[in-house]
């Protein structure tokens, strides 16, 4: 390369650089505008949710940072609620005498409620991805909620409640040793 081409490729470098500047500059004033205008969380999580793509850039991430660090306060409060709400089993909650107006069996209800909370997990840890973008798993904060999720998951497993049911089941069948119905032909 020549003397006057590699000034003319610093010069187009450096224009190509200020230009991303300004972009990013006008995306930040935007995005910081969107989000002192949101009034809720959820609003702050639709804005965040629409711009994550942008995250990447270093600059746009730093300028929202205080942002994602309220945002994410905020979602770890929830699952520590989530979690709470689970300790108190699903005997002692709401849902459960709801359950048994509807005429629900007392393992298909916990299997639904514990259910319900990992749905609500997983919606929260969506909003985690949004808040923080792709690839938050890798952060320090994004493995440390990574982890709790993971932990709170193993405990809403159902396949050991439905396994404890169908071995009563069994057992109770066992005990009887005879029909329950007994069906005649009428003609």
């Amino acid at each position: 390369m020549t003397l006057d081409g590699t000034e003319l490729w610093v010069a187009a470098e450096n224009s190509y650089n200020e230009r991303i500047a300004q972009v990013e500059n006008a995306i930040i004033a935007r995005l910081r505008e969107r989000l002192a205008k949101a009034t809720t969380a959820n609003e702050m999580f639709r804005v965040f949710s629409k711009y994550n793509a942008l995250f990447v850039r270093p600059k746009i991430r730093g300028a929202i940072q205080e942002y994602q660090n309220q945002l994410i306060d905020n979602v770890k409060s929830d699952i520590a609620a989530l979690h709470d709400r689970f300790k108190l089993q699903y005997g002692n909650s709401e849902a459960h005498a709801m359950a048994q107006l509807r005429d629900l069996p007392p393992i298909s209800g916990a299997i639904i409620w514990a259910r319900q909370i990992e749905r609500q997990l997983n919606t929260y840890m969506h909003r985690v991805e949004d808040v923080l973008g792709k690839g938050w798993e890798l952060y320090a904060e994004g493995q440390k909620l990574q982890n709790e999720s993971l932990i709170f998951r193993k405990k809403l497993d159902t396949r050991a409640v439905s396994l404890s049911y169908d071995i009563f089941i069994n057992f109770r069948s066992l005990m009887l040793g005879y029909r329950m119905f007994l069906s005649d032909n009428w003609r």
